[in-house]
Protein backbone atom coordinates (compact mmCIF):
# COMPACT_ATOMS: atom_id res chain seq x y z
CA UNK A 1 0.00 0.00 0.00
CA UNK A 2 1.58 3.36 -0.71
CA UNK A 3 2.06 5.11 2.47
CA UNK A 4 4.44 7.15 4.32
CA UNK A 5 4.34 4.59 7.77
CA UNK A 6 2.45 3.71 10.33
CA UNK A 7 1.62 7.00 10.88
CA UNK A 8 -0.06 7.49 7.96
CA UNK A 9 -1.96 4.49 8.42
CA UNK A 10 -3.07 5.14 11.92
CA UNK A 11 -4.70 8.32 10.38
CA UNK A 12 -6.21 6.32 7.33
CA UNK A 13 -7.83 3.91 9.63
CA UNK A 14 -9.45 6.38 11.71
CA UNK A 15 -11.03 8.29 8.35
CA UNK A 16 -12.22 4.57 7.70
CA UNK A 17 -13.77 4.15 11.01
CA UNK A 18 -15.43 7.65 10.40
CA UNK A 19 -17.04 6.41 7.00
CA UNK A 20 -14.59 8.32 4.40
CA UNK A 21 -13.29 8.38 1.37
CA UNK A 22 -9.45 8.67 1.01
CA UNK A 23 -7.78 11.36 -1.04
CA UNK A 24 -4.36 11.36 -2.05
CA UNK A 25 -2.60 14.01 -3.29
CA UNK A 26 0.72 14.61 -4.61
CA UNK A 27 2.39 16.28 -7.93
CA UNK A 28 0.74 15.67 -11.02
CA UNK A 29 -0.85 12.57 -9.42
CA UNK A 30 -4.67 12.39 -7.88
CA UNK A 31 -5.95 9.13 -6.85
CA UNK A 32 -8.99 7.90 -4.97
CA UNK A 33 -9.57 5.58 -3.16
CA UNK A 34 -12.30 3.52 -0.84
CA UNK A 35 -11.42 -0.33 1.12
CA UNK A 36 -13.01 -2.96 -0.60
CA UNK A 37 -15.34 -5.29 0.51
CA UNK A 38 -13.52 -8.60 2.12
CA UNK A 39 -10.66 -6.60 2.86
CA UNK A 40 -9.35 -6.75 6.78
CA UNK A 41 -6.57 -4.41 7.12
CA UNK A 42 -5.88 -6.39 10.51
CA UNK A 43 -4.90 -9.49 8.39
CA UNK A 44 -2.79 -6.89 6.05
CA UNK A 45 1.61 -7.84 7.12
CA UNK A 46 2.78 -5.52 4.44
CA UNK A 47 2.57 -1.59 3.51
CA UNK A 48 4.64 -0.71 0.49
CA UNK A 49 6.00 2.21 -0.22
CA UNK A 50 6.66 2.62 -4.18
CA UNK A 51 4.21 2.51 -7.94
CA UNK A 52 3.74 2.96 -10.96
CA UNK A 53 5.80 6.18 -12.86
CA UNK A 54 4.43 6.61 -16.41
CA UNK A 55 6.62 8.44 -18.98
CA UNK A 56 5.97 9.58 -22.25
CA UNK A 57 8.68 9.78 -25.41
CA UNK A 58 7.63 10.93 -28.66
CA UNK A 59 8.43 8.44 -31.40
CA UNK A 60 10.51 10.01 -34.50
CA UNK A 61 10.72 13.81 -34.40
CA UNK A 62 8.65 16.52 -32.74
CA UNK A 63 9.42 19.53 -35.57
CA UNK A 64 6.33 19.79 -38.12
CA UNK A 65 5.69 22.42 -40.46
CA UNK A 66 2.54 24.79 -40.68
CA UNK A 67 -0.54 22.94 -42.21
CA UNK A 68 0.61 19.57 -41.40
CA UNK A 69 -1.37 16.96 -40.38
CA UNK A 70 -0.03 14.13 -38.94
CA UNK A 71 0.18 11.35 -36.21
CA UNK A 72 1.57 11.68 -33.15
CA UNK A 73 2.68 8.75 -31.82
CA UNK A 74 3.83 8.56 -28.20
CA UNK A 75 5.89 5.53 -26.42
CA UNK A 76 4.80 5.30 -22.70
CA UNK A 77 7.18 3.80 -19.88
CA UNK A 78 6.65 2.73 -17.16
CA UNK A 79 9.51 3.31 -14.48
CA UNK A 80 8.32 2.50 -11.03
CA UNK A 81 9.58 0.32 -8.42
CA UNK A 82 8.97 -0.71 -4.69
CA UNK A 83 11.33 1.69 -2.36
CA UNK A 84 10.52 -0.22 0.96
CA UNK A 85 8.53 -2.72 2.64
CA UNK A 86 7.22 -1.77 5.92
CA UNK A 87 6.27 -4.37 8.39
CA UNK A 88 2.51 -3.75 9.96
CA UNK A 89 1.92 -6.68 11.37
CA UNK A 90 4.72 -9.54 12.81
CA UNK A 91 3.57 -12.66 12.15
CA UNK A 92 4.02 -15.14 15.21
CA UNK A 93 2.97 -18.85 13.89
CA UNK A 94 3.94 -20.79 11.17
CA UNK A 95 0.58 -20.45 9.34
CA UNK A 96 1.22 -16.38 9.56
CA UNK A 97 4.86 -16.24 8.51
CA UNK A 98 3.57 -18.47 5.36
CA UNK A 99 0.67 -15.90 4.72
CA UNK A 100 3.30 -13.08 5.11
CA UNK A 101 5.36 -14.78 2.58
CA UNK A 102 2.43 -15.03 0.04
CA UNK A 103 1.80 -11.64 1.06
CA UNK A 104 4.94 -9.95 0.42
CA UNK A 105 4.99 -11.91 -3.28
CA UNK A 106 1.81 -10.35 -4.77
CA UNK A 107 3.09 -6.65 -2.98
CA UNK A 108 5.45 -6.41 -5.74
CA UNK A 109 2.77 -5.69 -8.12
CA UNK A 110 2.07 -2.22 -6.93
CA UNK A 111 4.38 -0.90 -9.74
CA UNK A 112 2.23 -2.15 -12.70
CA UNK A 113 -0.02 0.12 -14.19
CA UNK A 114 -3.26 -1.34 -14.97
CA UNK A 115 -5.94 -0.70 -18.06
CA UNK A 116 -3.85 3.03 -19.38
CA UNK A 117 -6.18 5.26 -21.01
CA UNK A 118 -4.30 8.22 -22.29
CA UNK A 119 -6.10 11.43 -23.09
CA UNK A 120 -4.43 14.70 -25.12
CA UNK A 121 -5.22 18.12 -24.41
CA UNK A 122 -4.43 21.68 -25.55
CA UNK A 123 -4.98 23.65 -22.20
CA UNK A 124 -2.76 26.61 -23.37
CA UNK A 125 -4.33 27.43 -26.81
CA UNK A 126 -1.92 25.85 -28.96
CA UNK A 127 -2.20 26.29 -32.52
CA UNK A 128 -3.03 22.81 -32.99
CA UNK A 129 -5.97 21.30 -33.47
CA UNK A 130 -6.30 17.58 -32.26
CA UNK A 131 -8.79 15.64 -34.13
CA UNK A 132 -8.44 11.88 -32.11
CA UNK A 133 -8.33 12.69 -28.30
CA UNK A 134 -7.97 9.41 -26.43
CA UNK A 135 -5.93 6.53 -26.75
CA UNK A 136 -6.38 3.03 -24.72
CA UNK A 137 -2.85 1.85 -23.98
CA UNK A 138 -3.25 -1.33 -22.10
CA UNK A 139 -1.32 -2.38 -19.10
CA UNK A 140 2.34 -1.91 -18.73
CA UNK A 141 4.36 -3.58 -15.89
CA UNK A 142 7.48 -1.82 -14.45
CA UNK A 143 10.35 -1.49 -16.85
CA UNK A 144 8.50 -2.29 -19.72
CA UNK A 145 6.72 0.35 -22.36
CA UNK A 146 3.40 0.05 -24.12
CA UNK A 147 3.12 -2.71 -26.95
CA UNK A 148 1.98 -0.25 -29.04
CA UNK A 149 2.21 3.84 -28.85
CA UNK A 150 -0.48 6.00 -27.94
CA UNK A 151 -1.70 7.46 -31.20
CA UNK A 152 -3.24 11.11 -31.85
CA UNK A 153 -4.16 12.73 -35.21
CA UNK A 154 -3.86 16.43 -35.19
CA UNK A 155 -3.32 19.59 -37.48
CA UNK A 156 -0.77 22.07 -37.63
CA UNK A 157 -2.58 25.40 -38.09
CA UNK A 158 -1.75 26.95 -41.79
CA UNK A 159 -1.05 30.26 -40.00
CA UNK A 160 0.97 28.59 -37.08
CA UNK A 161 3.98 30.68 -35.46
CA UNK A 162 7.12 28.87 -34.98
CA UNK A 163 7.66 27.67 -31.88
CA UNK A 164 7.56 25.39 -29.40
CA UNK A 165 4.14 24.55 -27.84
CA UNK A 166 3.46 22.07 -24.99
CA UNK A 167 0.61 19.80 -24.78
CA UNK A 168 -0.89 18.07 -22.01
CA UNK A 169 -0.80 13.94 -21.96
CA UNK A 170 -3.44 12.86 -18.93
CA UNK A 171 -3.31 9.35 -18.32
CA UNK A 172 -5.55 7.43 -16.07
CA UNK A 173 -5.09 4.04 -14.97
CA UNK A 174 -5.52 1.30 -11.91
CA UNK A 175 -3.01 -0.43 -9.86
CA UNK A 176 -2.70 -2.50 -6.76
CA UNK A 177 -2.71 -0.43 -4.21
CA UNK A 178 -2.67 -3.23 -1.26
CA UNK A 179 -2.31 -7.59 -0.85
CA UNK A 180 -4.28 -9.12 2.17
CA UNK A 181 -3.87 -13.40 2.02
CA UNK A 182 -5.94 -15.59 3.85
CA UNK A 183 -5.87 -19.49 4.05
CA UNK A 184 -5.24 -22.23 6.15
CA UNK A 185 -2.55 -24.38 6.96
CA UNK A 186 -2.36 -27.77 6.82
CA UNK A 187 -0.19 -31.14 6.68
CA UNK A 188 0.04 -32.95 3.41
CA UNK A 189 3.05 -35.69 3.73
CA UNK A 190 4.03 -34.03 6.44
CA UNK A 191 4.90 -30.64 5.06
CA UNK A 192 2.78 -27.08 6.43
CA UNK A 193 0.91 -26.36 3.74
CA UNK A 194 -1.56 -23.20 3.29
CA UNK A 195 -5.09 -24.15 1.89
CA UNK A 196 -8.30 -22.43 0.81
CA UNK A 197 -6.24 -19.59 -0.06
CA UNK A 198 -7.46 -16.52 -0.79
CA UNK A 199 -6.12 -13.26 -2.36
CA UNK A 200 -8.17 -9.97 -1.70
CA UNK A 201 -6.42 -6.94 -3.86
CA UNK A 202 -7.16 -3.37 -3.09
CA UNK A 203 -7.19 -1.55 -6.40
CA UNK A 204 -6.84 2.46 -6.77
CA UNK A 205 -6.92 4.99 -9.56
CA UNK A 206 -4.50 7.40 -10.52
CA UNK A 207 -4.75 10.34 -12.77
CA UNK A 208 -1.31 11.74 -14.03
CA UNK A 209 -0.04 14.70 -16.34
CA UNK A 210 3.08 14.88 -18.39
CA UNK A 211 3.60 17.79 -20.94
CA UNK A 212 4.44 17.18 -24.55
CA UNK A 213 6.25 19.52 -26.38
CA UNK A 214 6.18 20.27 -30.09
CA UNK A 215 7.53 22.35 -32.35
CA UNK A 216 6.55 24.01 -35.91
CA UNK A 217 9.67 25.08 -37.92
CA UNK A 218 10.93 28.19 -38.91
CA UNK A 219 10.52 28.77 -42.44
CA UNK A 220 9.19 31.14 -45.42
CA UNK A 221 5.54 31.89 -45.33
CA UNK A 222 3.54 33.57 -47.89
CA UNK A 223 0.75 35.52 -48.33
CA UNK A 224 -1.17 38.25 -51.00
CA UNK A 225 -0.73 41.26 -50.26
CA UNK A 226 -2.00 43.20 -52.96
CA UNK A 227 -3.54 42.34 -56.89
CA UNK A 228 -3.85 44.74 -59.61
CA UNK A 229 -4.88 44.90 -63.07
CA UNK A 230 -8.27 44.84 -64.77
CA UNK A 231 -9.61 41.43 -66.03
CA UNK A 232 -12.46 41.63 -68.49
CA UNK A 233 -13.81 38.51 -70.09
CA UNK A 234 -12.40 38.15 -73.64
CA UNK A 235 -9.45 40.35 -73.42
CA UNK A 236 -5.64 39.51 -72.04
CA UNK A 237 -4.52 41.63 -69.11
CA UNK A 238 -0.97 42.04 -66.82
CA UNK A 239 -2.02 41.25 -63.17
CA UNK A 240 0.55 42.18 -60.55
CA UNK A 241 0.64 40.08 -57.52
CA UNK A 242 2.43 41.36 -54.85
CA UNK A 243 4.02 38.39 -52.50
CA UNK A 244 4.87 39.13 -48.68
CA UNK A 245 7.34 36.48 -46.81
CA UNK A 246 5.84 36.26 -43.42
CA UNK A 247 7.95 33.47 -41.97
CA UNK A 248 10.74 33.40 -40.06
CA UNK A 249 13.71 32.82 -43.26
CA UNK A 250 15.04 33.73 -46.33
CA UNK A 251 13.36 32.60 -49.51
CA UNK A 252 16.23 32.23 -52.10
CA UNK A 253 15.77 32.54 -55.51
CA UNK A 254 11.75 32.48 -55.66
CA UNK A 255 9.73 31.48 -58.25
CA UNK A 256 5.82 32.26 -58.22
CA UNK A 257 3.15 30.23 -60.36
CA UNK A 258 -0.21 30.66 -60.68
CA UNK A 259 -2.15 27.40 -61.75
CA UNK A 260 -5.31 28.35 -64.44
CA UNK A 261 -8.35 27.21 -64.22
CA UNK A 262 -11.32 28.05 -66.58
CA UNK A 263 -12.66 30.84 -67.19
CA UNK A 264 -8.80 31.71 -67.01
CA UNK A 265 -6.11 30.71 -69.29
CA UNK A 266 -2.23 31.97 -69.60
CA UNK A 267 1.08 31.69 -72.31
CA UNK A 268 2.86 33.39 -69.36
CA UNK A 269 1.76 31.19 -65.46
CA UNK A 270 5.23 32.25 -64.10
CA UNK A 271 7.30 34.93 -62.51
CA UNK A 272 10.79 35.35 -60.86
CA UNK A 273 10.60 36.77 -57.66
CA UNK A 274 13.96 36.78 -56.23
CA UNK A 275 14.92 36.40 -53.15
CA UNK A 276 12.75 37.38 -50.36
CA UNK A 277 13.64 38.24 -46.42
CA UNK A 278 11.18 38.13 -43.52
CA UNK A 279 8.84 40.73 -44.46
CA UNK A 280 10.02 41.94 -47.08
CA UNK A 281 7.54 41.79 -50.58
CA UNK A 282 8.25 41.04 -54.07
CA UNK A 283 5.65 41.81 -57.22
CA UNK A 284 5.45 38.72 -59.60
CA UNK A 285 3.21 40.24 -63.23
CA UNK A 286 1.42 37.20 -64.97
CA UNK A 287 -0.38 37.74 -68.41
CA UNK A 288 -4.06 36.27 -67.88
CA UNK A 289 -6.77 35.84 -70.86
CA UNK A 290 -10.58 35.27 -69.48
CA UNK A 291 -12.83 33.33 -71.47
CA UNK A 292 -15.30 35.36 -73.13
CA UNK A 293 -18.04 34.30 -71.48
CA UNK A 294 -16.19 34.70 -67.94
CA UNK A 295 -19.24 35.43 -65.77
CA UNK A 296 -18.50 39.35 -63.85
CA UNK A 297 -17.67 38.35 -60.42
CA UNK A 298 -14.76 37.52 -57.35
CA UNK A 299 -12.18 34.60 -57.93
CA UNK A 300 -9.46 32.84 -56.19
CA UNK A 301 -6.56 31.39 -58.32
CA UNK A 302 -4.44 29.07 -57.02
CA UNK A 303 -0.26 29.76 -56.08
CA UNK A 304 2.90 28.07 -55.36
CA UNK A 305 6.15 29.55 -54.37
CA UNK A 306 9.40 27.73 -55.58
CA UNK A 307 12.31 28.84 -53.81
CA UNK A 308 15.92 27.47 -52.12
CA UNK A 309 15.68 26.85 -48.13
CA UNK A 310 19.00 28.15 -46.59
CA UNK A 311 20.70 24.67 -47.03
CA UNK A 312 20.21 24.91 -50.86
CA UNK A 313 16.83 22.74 -50.69
CA UNK A 314 14.28 23.78 -53.10
CA UNK A 315 10.81 23.56 -51.76
CA UNK A 316 7.29 24.41 -52.87
CA UNK A 317 5.17 26.33 -50.53
CA UNK A 318 1.48 25.21 -49.85
CA UNK A 319 -0.96 27.06 -52.04
CA UNK A 320 -1.81 30.61 -51.81
CA UNK A 321 -4.57 31.85 -52.79
CA UNK A 322 -4.38 34.79 -55.20
CA UNK A 323 -7.74 37.33 -55.03
CA UNK A 324 -8.78 38.92 -58.47
CA UNK A 325 -12.07 40.25 -60.34
CA UNK A 326 -13.50 39.92 -63.73
CA UNK A 327 -15.44 42.71 -64.48
CA UNK A 328 -18.36 43.32 -66.39
CA UNK A 329 -17.75 44.21 -70.21
CA UNK A 330 -17.81 48.20 -70.70
CA UNK A 331 -21.09 49.49 -71.93
CA UNK A 332 -21.35 51.98 -75.00
CA UNK A 333 -21.97 55.41 -73.28
CA UNK A 334 -24.57 57.70 -74.55
CA UNK A 335 -22.28 60.14 -75.53
CA UNK A 336 -20.75 57.18 -77.99
CA UNK A 337 -23.96 56.34 -79.29
CA UNK A 338 -24.59 59.95 -80.14
CA UNK A 339 -21.45 60.14 -82.07
CA UNK A 340 -22.56 56.57 -83.43
CA UNK A 341 -25.63 57.69 -84.86
CA UNK A 342 -24.08 61.20 -86.08
CA UNK A 343 -21.81 59.07 -88.00
CA UNK A 344 -24.15 56.43 -89.34
CA UNK A 345 -26.06 59.98 -90.73
CA UNK A 346 -23.40 61.15 -92.26
CA UNK A 347 -22.50 58.15 -94.00
CA UNK A 348 -25.98 57.80 -95.50
CA UNK A 349 -26.23 61.45 -96.34
CA UNK A 350 -23.31 60.72 -98.04
CA UNK A 351 -24.42 57.82 -99.81
CA UNK A 352 -27.69 59.22 -100.99
CA UNK A 353 -25.66 62.14 -102.90
CA UNK A 354 -23.29 59.70 -104.26
CA UNK A 355 -26.23 57.90 -106.05
CA UNK A 356 -27.49 60.98 -107.09
CA UNK A 357 -24.56 62.53 -108.64
CA UNK A 358 -23.71 59.25 -110.58
CA UNK A 359 -27.48 59.39 -112.26
CA UNK A 360 -27.64 62.43 -112.77
CA UNK A 361 -24.38 61.89 -114.60
CA UNK A 362 -25.65 59.02 -116.44
CA UNK A 363 -28.63 61.22 -117.66
CA UNK A 364 -26.25 63.74 -119.29
CA UNK A 365 -24.26 60.88 -121.16
CA UNK A 366 -27.53 60.01 -122.09
CA UNK A 367 -28.63 63.33 -123.67
CA UNK A 368 -25.22 63.90 -125.70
Amino acid sequence: MLSGGKQSLNVLLKLILLGGVIILVAPGVLASSLIPSGFALSDNYYTVTGGPELKALIVGDNEYERGDEITLMLDIYNTGKVIEFESEKTPTTAEELALAQIEKAYESGVTTSIGVVATLKNPNGAPVDIKSATSSIGSIRSGEVSSAPAEFDLKIDDNAPAGTYTLLLNLSYDYQKNVQISGDMVKIAGQDVIVDEEEHFWYDTVYTEIPISIEVKEQPFFEVVNVSGELVPGKKSLVYVTFKNTGELTAWEATARITMVDPFSSTDDQAFLGDIKPGETAVGVFNVKVDDAATAKNYAIDSEIKYKDDGGEVTISDVVKVPVTVVAKEKMSMLGIGIGIVLIGFMFVGTVIMVRKRRMREKLDKGL
